[in-house]
């Protein structure tokens, strides 16, 4: 019975070890698999983002400021967000136009108009809401009087760097968002056209980096 009962704690204790063991691997393929997925994570968001710096609508890369700031750890890059509305009448003045309401703006928003051949960049500075269109006055005149079907989006300009182990991502508004944590490092490097991204990322005291090499529009 003695006999029985210590083989049976000795199974059991191997048993346990087994299975603490077994879990410990899991977590660790986890934190690897974790690790992995943030770096991917954060390679495609740059990397999209570089890709469309610049954009403007119809596929133009035209935007009339420096549409990508690259330094040793920091990125900024500027284009037009897909989403637009649309002018609905010719422009009469250099500072007024009509657009509908497939997007919501507000006063004192920066703003993007582009048609195939020109873009401009202006402020909101009064806007009047109707029920199927928006009356859009511009802080300064336009330099092109835009026709019906040209569109309008808002500005993105953002930022990113790390902070204390996370990918933020800095707005045109200077509002701050944490997009990825456990990623340690970004660093940036441009030879012509092409963009080196190297992401450095840590987890549970392992550590990785990956390259990633963007082809740049401009």
């Amino acid at each position: 019975m003695l006999l029985a009962l210590m083989l049976s704690t000795t199974i059991l204790f191997f048993a346990s070890e087994f299975y603490v063991n077994y879990l410990k691997t899991i977590a660790m393929q986890n934190t690897k698999m974790s690790l992995q997925e943030k770096m991917d994570l954060a390679s495609a968001i740059l990397t999209d983002e570089i890709k469309n710096a610049g954009y403007t609508g119809c596929a133009l890369h035209q935007l009339p400021i420096e549409p990508l700031l690259i330094f040793d750890h920091a990125i900024v890059v500027s284009h037009a967000s897909k989403e637009h509305s649309t002018v609905l009448s010719d422009m009469q003045t250099t500072t007024i136009m009509t657009v509908d309401n497939a997007e919501h703006f507000e006063k004192e928003d920066w703003l993007v108009i582009a048609d195939c051949k020109h873009a401009e960049i202006f402020q909101v500075s009064y806007l009047y809401r109707y029920e199927n269109s928006q009356m859009i006055t511009t802080s300064h005149p336009l330099h092109v009087l835009f026709q019906e079907g040209a569109e309008v989006s808002h500005l993105n300009t953002n930022k990113f760097f790390i902070d204390k182990n996370n990918l933020i991502m800095e707005d045109i508004h200077h509002q701050k968002n944490t997009l990825i944590d456990g990623i340690s490092n970004l660093a940036f490097q441009r030879n012509q056209s092409l963009i080196l991204i190297a992401i450095k990322a840590i987890e549970n005291h392992m550590e990785k980096t990956v390259y990633v090499h963007v082809k740049t529009p401009l």
